[in-house]
């Protein structure tokens, strides 16, 4: 009975750290899948927003998605009404997710909307897009990105991945004004 101890404890070890991040392929990143869909995307997504400036650092925000963000997204909850009917299943998955800094990753692409540095402090029409680093949610893969203006107004674009392929699937919207 001892001997089985130590191997209950790594197996129950080994699930808790295989939650709180995707075990991904070396070299796949995706964060960086998430942001080519989003420029790849971005007529789908809303034409309107080829109009504004988009500003990108290239990197992570070094935490990750907010699952309640996430299922605000997909439509299981409505964060503006306070409709949550499976908050204690949501609540044991986001584990305070904003708070656990994580590494901040380098993302390069070739996207012709998004713009390292862009001057003009009086526009409103300037965009700066953060992303989140992706987590796990019913069944797929999740990545947060979210565009935010000096206003204050927010789209967030959650993009949907396939556990197996790893292959972006779909996206969804919601926009709030603060």
């Amino acid at each position: 009975m001892i001997k089985f101890i130590p191997i209950l404890l790594l197996l129950i070890f080994e699930n808790l750290t295989a939650t709180s991040q995707p075990e991904l392929p070396k070299g796949l990143s995706l964060e960086k899948e998430a942001v080519i869909y989003f420029c790849q995307n971005l007529n789908s997504i809303d034409k309107g927003l080829t109009d504004y400036n988009i500003r990108f650092n290239n990197y992570t925000n070094g935490v990750k998605s907010r699952i309640f963000d996430v299922a605000d997204c997909e439509g299981d909850i409505n964060l503006i009404k306070n409709l949550i009917p499976n908050r204690s299943y949501l609540d044991s998955l986001d584990c305070d997710s904003r708070s656990e800094v994580e590494k901040r990753q380098k993302i390069l692409v070739d996207c012709k909307f998004l713009k390292k540095t862009i001057f003009a402090p009086f526009n409103k029409r300037i965009y700066t897009l953060y992303v989140f680093n992706a987590v796990e949610y019913k069944e797929y893969y999740f990545v947060e990105l979210m565009l935010r203006n000096k206003l204050t107004d927010t789209w967030k674009i959650c993009v949907r991945f396939d556990k197996v392929t790893l292959a972006p699937i779909s996206h969804c919207i919601s926009f709030t004004v603060y």
